[in-house]
């Protein structure tokens, strides 16, 4: 009876979680023929507590926008690759996969997607060999309100190129 009860109650979440994506596919698909456009924001991070950090700031400065987040790059490219990412914000230093090799793994799948990279100024003045080509810009820790607004001033498709660095 209570493996029943289980099935049937995980079964009922299952349907109510399809039905609020369903939901939201259509609003979106009906926002972007009014002409607003939804962002797919991927957020990498080791430390928990810096992720959440930079979470909250992503969902403040783009409140419209989806936030995805995690603390392993290689989950990381797996949502990616399933998933179109309009703009990847990750730390430079991660385990098993830096950032340059997140990001280019990104750019593979996703090639117009936006790349941003945190560092502390002495970690990017260490890795002084960039590929310009899949990096959009750097974010110099701690990653503050003001550095994302002028981020989302450029992220919009049709927006004004971003100023040369």
């Amino acid at each position: 009876m209570q493996l029943y009860i289980s099935f049937t109650s995980s079964f009922i979440l299952d349907l109510y979680e399809a039905l609020i994506y369903m939901f939201l596919t259509v609003f979106r698909i009906t926002a972007s023929m009014k002409g607003d456009v939804f962002l797919t924001i991927l957020a990498v991070d080791n430390e928990p507590v810096r992720l959440w950090e930079l979470v909250e700031l992503l969902r403040v400065t783009f409140p419209d926008d989806t936030v995805e987040y995690t603390h392993d790059p290689l989950m990381a490219g797996w949502f990616a690759f399933n998933k179109p990412v309009d703009m990847l914000i990750t730390e430079l230093d991660t385990r098993r996969m830096d950032g340059l090799e997140l990001s280019a793994f990104i750019r593979r799948n996703n090639p117009d997607s936006r790349v941003y990279l945190i560092a502390s100024q002495e970690e990017f003045d260490k890795y002084a060999i960039f590929d310009e080509d899949n990096i959009s810009g750097r974010l110099v820790r701690p990653v503050t309100a003001d550095a994302l607004q002028g981020i989302a001033a450029h992220s919009r498709i049709g927006a004004a190129p971003e100023p040369p660095r």
